[in-house]
């Protein structure tokens, strides 16, 4: 074990022996669980340190938690109840420790990261915990429904401790719909992979059913690479019949992030992607490319299907996909010239290497309120369009990002 471990060892061990009198059993047990997680850390340095006895942390955690919520009945106090909780959290020394540092293997910390009503829902609660691994923390996310006591309804736990299936979760949020006329009601929780240092991610996206006296039911599970920027870095909405997310992903142009648009229509059980998939023409483009194409093909004119599949695949894998994006023109009533030079595709596996593709020129239609088809693309620029265009430099939103302030 290495020096920091050992002195979060000690912090455990001296907050055991000084706790003051009436300490919850439930709160030393914790302690105990934490020194089993830090004594199986090294083991495990592939997932962050992280092992099934993670789990019984963040079970210990929740029941902890949940114990609390008889005292309060229907109105739970939330900041005033988190605030308690960590207080005690800390006492038993289990809150982050500002000596351990996020790269070493882990810091087995517990903390409640909130209890809220979501969207000001009454008989909804939710609960998100959250336990310290290397380089962050691995958020946990629960939904309770008042039933005449607080039930839970769905749990959000990552508990599969390989390198390939581990996929923690940090800054995890819960939106909530109103409901329809049945009672219904959307749930989006959303969270985004803790990373040691760069401002690439992968952020994870998961919508839900929610009927009363029932357990949801799982519509979407979404998973983009994203760029962190922002607080919050997401933009999200749910609404009884759809969902909205939106966020900076990787461009072709890779000195700048553009924005992703992912708007979902709910029927029944099922989540269905219509219009927008984009706010601008070039990032219509963008995304257009990373679509399988039976799905790009929803968003394609029919005239030219044989030649936009052929183009379709010979851009794949969109996300490898580099280029110099040349000015935009405009070539006819709602038809816009977009174009790429020095485009290349960078692999990896089985060897690495670079392809060049050369340069590629997208006609798109803006059908209106951010509608947009691929109607063709040549490797020349296309006939009849007029000078170069310059667009607004600022972005349009579907959902703008909440205002500080500071």
């Amino acid at each position: 074990m290495n020096s920091k471990l050992a002195l979060r060892f000690s912090i455990l061990i001296l907050a055991a022996s000084a706790l003051p009198a009436g300490t919850s059993p439930s709160v030393i047990q914790l302690q105990a669980i934490a020194k089993d997680v830090l004594n199986n850390a090294n083991s495990a340095s592939a997932v962050r340190g992280a092992t099934p006895r993670l789990t019984d942390l963040k079970h210990g955690l929740r029941d902890w938690v949940e114990a609390h919520l008889a005292n309060y009945g229907e109105n739970i106090p939330g900041e005033e109840l988190r605030g308690l909780l960590n207080a005690e959290l800390d006492d038993a020394g289990l809150q982050e420790q500002p000596e351990i540092d996020e790269f070493d293997p882990i810091d087995p910390y517990a903390n409640v990261e909130s209890i809220m009503h979501p969207d000001g829902i009454g008989n909804f609660l939710a609960i998100t915990t959250g336990v310290g691994i290397q380089c962050g923390d691995d958020e946990s996310a629960y939904l309770y429904e008042w039933t005449g006591t607080w039930t839970r309804r769905l749990s959000v736990e990552q508990n599969t401790y390989t390198e390939k299936e581990y996929t923690p979760q940090t800054g995890v949020t819960l939106h909530l719909s109103t409901a329809d006329p049945e009672g219904k009601r959307t749930l989006l929780i959303s969270g985004i992979n803790p990373g040691c240092a760069s401002f690439w991610q992968t952020s994870y996206n998961r919508a839900y059913r929610v009927s009363p006296s029932k357990e949801p039911v799982k519509l979407l599970d979404l998973s983009r690479i994203i760029y962190i920027e922002g607080d919050p870095p997401m933009q999200l909405r749910a609404e009884p019949g759809s969902i909205t997310i939106q966020f900076p992903v990787r461009s072709i142009d890779i000195s700048y992030p553009r924005t992703f648009v992912a708007h979902f229509a709910l029927a029944g059980n099922n989540a269905v992607r219509v219009d927008p998939i984009a706010l601008r023409p070039n990032d219509f483009v963008e995304e257009w490319m990373s679509l399988s194409w039976e799905d790009a093909a929803k968003w394609s004119e029919s005239a030219n299907a044989g030649s936009l599949k052929a183009w379709h695949s010979k851009l794949l894998p969109a996300e490898n996909v580099t280029g110099d994006p040349e000015p935009w023109r405009k070539c006819g009533d709602g038809l816009y010239q977009i174009g790429y030079s020095g485009m290349e595709r960078m692999e990896s596996e089985p060897v690495e290497k670079t392809t060049p593709i050369g340069s590629a020129y997208f006609l798109v239609r803006d059908l209106g309120q951010y509608r947009f088809r691929m109607v063709n693309i040549s490797d020349k620029e296309i006939g009849g369009c007029g000078p170069e265009y310059q667009p607004d430099d600022k972005a349009p939103t579907l959902i703008p990002a909440p205002q500080s302030h500071n």
